[in-house]
């Protein structure tokens, strides 16, 4: 396939899973955001080390197949969407894609889709989010880890700019990114750094607190022996630090479940208790049990409610 951009090439695949299968070659956009902090919660820096040195597989299963058949669904619905109300053209490729820098074709992306604005192509980021993530688009610019994304996009494609349309129920976001040069050179940069310093070198990154390292260390070291090792000293310290983190956990489980109650009690048959302030908790009725939350945003039963108390 001749490449639509000049700055990259474009590695075509039969199926998702020899997609898939090429990707521990490559730092896509997604992964870029993971280096920069602004990744998704299932990703760490220490996680994405793993990935690329082939010791942390995420198996190809049957329930990915079907997560990917989903989002699949769903941009073709958000491009109609786009369409529609914005009167361009959204192009989505008929099979998996990996485009990759020319200059360094470590660094790669696959996009949504693409379409033409202002006299060149450039790339479109199609999501699908819940209504409790609107407040993420209050301002004119677009959220910065999708905007990390887009830009990690344009740092191989070249282009100029870029479109993120948002589904929101029936609603459509657009937000249109532009290029930040500083920006993308700081991830090109930071990209080399963890490939050559670490991926390269076989040196894994400092272990966080993220739940994406624990996991991938869990997989790593999932078939364990019945032998022993000597442990290095300084991971005393970690030993005792874990003792006290945990006997601290249980007792603000404690402590929290005690005031939980507490407040329950008061609220009893209401569904919301608030204060003068708006500060609101629910205790709402779920689909097993009530469901107890302190809200950010007190909802209009409870405006009206303090309303009628000014």
């Amino acid at each position: 396939m001749a490449a639509i951009w000049e700055d990259c090439d474009e590695l075509t695949f039969p199926d998702e899973a020899a997609w898939y299968a090429e990707r521990p070659h490559h730092l896509g956009a997604s992964e870029i955001a993971v280096l920069l902090g602004h990744g998704y919660a299932s990703d760490s820096v220490y996680s994405l080390y793993q990935e690329k040195i082939g010791e942390y597989v995420k198996p190809w299963t049957k329930d990915e197949q079907e997560r990917l058949d989903r989002g699949k669904r769903a941009e073709r619905f958000i491009a109609g969407e786009y369409e529609a109300i914005e009167c361009q053209a959204v192009v989505i490729d008929e099979t998996p894609v990996i485009r990759v820098w020319r200059e360094w074709p470590v660094l790669s992306c696959t996009i949504d889709g693409r379409i033409f604005s202002r006299g060149e192509w450039v790339p479109i980021e199609m999501k699908f989010l819940g209504l409790h993530q609107r407040n993420e688009f209050r301002d004119e610019a677009a959220p910065l880890k999708y905007s990390i994304q887009l830009q990690a996009q344009m740092s191989v494609l070249g282009a100029s700019h870029g479109i993120l349309a948002v589904m929101f129920g029936n609603d459509l976001e657009v937000r249109i990114v532009e290029r930040h040069d500083v920006l993308i050179e700081q991830m090109r940069l930071r990209a080399r750094s963890f490939w050559d310093d670490h991926v390269q070198k076989r040196v894994a990154p400092d272990i966080d607190d993220s739940e994406a390292t624990w996991n991938a260390i869990r997989y790593v070291h999932r078939e364990p022996d019945k032998t022993a090792v000597l442990l290095p000293d300084d991971i005393y310290q970690c030993v005792e630090d874990y003792q006290i983190a945990s006997d601290k956990e249980k007792e603000s489980k404690k402590l929290a479940q005690q005031m939980k109650s507490k407040i329950a009690d008061h609220i009893g048959r209401n569904t919301y208790g608030y204060f003068g302030d708006g500060t609101t908790v629910s205790w709402k009725e779920g689909s097993r049990s009530r469901q107890f939350r302190i809200l950010k945003k007190a909802p209009k039963e409870v405006i009206e409610a303090i309303n009628n108390d000014n």
